[in-house]
């Protein structure tokens, strides 16, 4: 009795993906993350994992056109990505701009600044908008600002 219930809702969760079109990364474009602001709540790069310091902003949004700016902690940034579907083909260099601050928030401004553009796809993972690169040694992970 409980493999069949186990069976019919691993059945029910199929058909559901398969009635969203799979959700897969495929179907995933810059256009489903544009117009939103998402704050940084993981960073996992060749520096190990970090989260942002309390009290901070590291944050991330584009156009549909391709165009990003954001919070990387003290200074405020913004470049381009030209991205198919939800691979990264390339990043501009950014635009950064030029204050000083806490030694901490300058050392996250830094590595999330070196980390951004070595990202190679995006996705979504639950409510969390995700950038990795291709050996999945960078990985970014944003939530939604609220509006």
């Amino acid at each position: 009795m409980i493999r069949k219930l186990a069976l019919m809702s691993f059945l029910a969760v199929i058909g559901c993906v398969a009635n969203h079109g799979g959700g897969g990364a495929a179907e995933f474009t810059i256009q489903s993350i544009a117009g939103k602001s998402w704050q940084l709540v993981r960073m996992e790069s060749e520096s190990g994992e970090t989260r942002p310091v309390d009290g901070s902003l590291v944050s991330f949004s584009c156009t549909p056109e391709g165009a990003v700016a954001g919070q990387a902690s003290i200074n405020r940034y913004s470049g381009s990505m030209v991205a198919d579907g939800s691979r990264i083909s390339r990043w501009s260099p950014f635009r950064v701009t030029r204050m000083a601050g806490p030694p901490e928030l300058m050392t996250q401004e830094t590595l999330f600044l070196q980390a951004l553009p070595k990202t190679t796809r995006f996705f979504m993972f639950g409510e969390k908008l995700v950038f990795v690169n291709k050996d999945r040694g960078v990985r970014l992970e944003f939530i939604a600002l609220p509006d």
